[in-house]
Formats: structure tokens, sequence, C-alpha cells
């Protein structure tokens, strides 16, 4: 599998010597989405500079497709071959959007322009083609940075925060051609808040704190290191009186917190023998169950529970 970005040991110290980045080290592969999350201020966007050569780091090695970004005429090889999408980026008031795909075009030498018809579709922007992008929704102009990073088939896309200011609808639309473009072997670096990037897309993510990697892996690794008591749910065929549910609940051994909805019971345990007896118990008091599975914690719980024990 090709490596498309390879960065070992990255350190970054501002001019007053503060060290914002220490001892970094990542990769992604042709084909992957790799979130990169952390708490505001953690170093995400001074990482994602210093891998563009934005910004130079104060040691460690980077290669984006083989070249060197700290090298100006490599920097530029690698820059025709990516998108890159930086957080808040302001688009030219002034231009239609038109005019605004048009330079960008000019700056890839694209000539096709089914792509562009194609994003315009899926951005909902065709009737809005002529207008000028002073006039434009927060929502419009993202959708628009998004159209002129992908218009030249990039290999390697670089976001941050891809999804600020889209709507649902937006969003799924945008994260449904990205998992095509990975299909095609597109590699994506997102640096992201939002969960719903990270569990739909990314597959895998890198924790950064304080300038440091402290998790590496994908969303049900963090999910399993992270989760205090496993949470059982049963869902039973029919809605039963609360009452006798609770009756088999509370006489069993090691009493342990439980949730009853409807016909859906949330029983906290690591205990499985206790799990195997909830059944057991229903079975035998004639109750059907529907389904029966062990959930993990929400990527936000995960998140957070990892977090809270740094």
């Amino acid at each position: 599998m090709n490596k498309h970005i390879d960065a070992s040991n990255i350190d970054f110290t501002y001019d007053n010597k503060q060290l914002v980045l220490h001892n970094v080290s990542l990769s992604t592969y042709q084909g992957e989405s790799v979130g990169l999350v952390g708490p505001n201020g953690a170093g995400k966007t001074t990482l994602v500079r210093v891998l563009l050569g934005i910004l130079y780091p104060t040691k460690g090695n980077i290669q984006i497709f083989e070249y060197n970004p700290l090298d100006k005429k490599e920097r530029e090889k690698i820059y025709g071959q990516m998108g890159y999408l930086p957080e808040g980026a302001q688009v030219y008031p002034q231009l239609t959007l038109e005019q605004y795909i048009e330079l960008f075009k000019t700056l890839h030498e694209v000539e096709d322009n089914s792509i562009v018809e194609e994003l315009l579709e899926m951005f909902d922007l065709q009737d809005v083609f002529k207008k000028k992008l002073g006039i434009f929704s927060k929502g419009m102009k993202q959708k628009a940075k998004l159209l002129t990073i992908l218009i030249h088939s990039p290999r390697l896309l670089i976001m941050d925060e891809p999804t600020d200011g889209l709507d649902i609808a937006s969003k799924e639309e945008t994260i449904e051609y990205m998992r095509k473009l990975k299909k095609e072997g597109t590699s994506m670096l997102i640096a992201t808040h939002d969960p719903y990037v990270v569990e739909s897309l990314c597959d895998r993510i890198i924790m950064i704190n304080k300038g440091e990697i402290v998790f590496e892996g994908t969303t049900k690794q963090l999910q399993d290191i992270t989760q205090n008591e496993p949470c059982y749910v049963i869902e039973l065929m029919k809605e039963i009186e609360k009452e006798k549910l609770e009756e088999i609940l509370n006489n069993l051994p090691n009493s342990q917190k439980f949730s009853i909805e409807g016909a859906t019971i949330k029983i906290w345990t690591d205990d499985e023998n206790l799990i195997k007896d909830v059944y057991k118990k229903f079975v035998d008091k004639g109750l059907i169950v529907k389904n029966f599975e062990r959930v993990l914690p929400t990527f936000s719980q995960a998140y957070k529970n990892f977090l809270e024990k740094l």
C-alpha cells in the first residue's frame, strides 16, 4: 500500500521558545482517511501547517508522495496532486462562483468540466453559479471552498474542519463523496471536532493533546479502552409492565445499574454471567427477546472519557 504522508519525530517551537509539537509521527496510506482530533489549542492546525511546509519544524522529517514539502521545488510537485482546505479560509467576495472555479481550474490546469458539473449538483450550487461569493452564507462559502479543492481529482486531501457550516444533508452528501474518493485511492487527513465525520469517514484517528500524540487507532479501539462498564441492551418483542421487569432485575445477585424504556432494557455491568442470567430469567418468564447486544460508548463519550484520564 502506497504511503502518502510519512512524518517522523516532528518538533515545532515558536519564536518565544514555546514547544507546540513534540515527537509527533504519523502516516497516511492510499485510500485511507485519518482523523486528527484533540482539544482546542492541542496543536492540530500547527501540525497540518508543518506537514504542508507552511511552517518549518524545529526537528523531524516529512515526506508527502516521497517529496519534501520543506523544499520549495518539491513542494510545488506536492501541491499539484493534493487539495488543502484550511480552517476559516476566506473566499474572494468580489468574484462570482463561476470566476472562483475558473481560477482554480486554471491553477490546476483542469480542462474537463464534467467534475465541476458533478460537484455543483452535489453541493446544490447551480442556481448561484453567476452570483458573487460575497453574498453567500457561511455554509455556501464552505461548499464553494470544498468544490475548488476537489476539481483536479487530488491524490491527497488535507482538510481542517471540512464540514464547518454545512447542514446535515450537505454534510452527508459530502461524506458520501469522500467515501467514493477513498475507494478510488485518495487519502485524507482531516482535522475535526465533528464526531459525525470521525465515525462516518475515518478509518483511524490520531489524538493530539498538548502537542503530543496520546492515542492512535480506530474509533472502536478508543471506545473499548474507555468503557468503564459495558452496556448491554435487551429489546423485547413487546412492552410489558415496568414493575414486572423491575421485579426480575431487582432480584438478581450483585444488583447492577439498569434502565427501562418501553420494551428496551439497558444494563451496565462487566459480569457476563449476570447478563446470561438475565436472559435466562426473561425466557423462563415467557418473554420474547427481539434483540440482545453489547453497545459501545459513542465516539464523543469515548473521546471525553479518554481526555479526562490523561
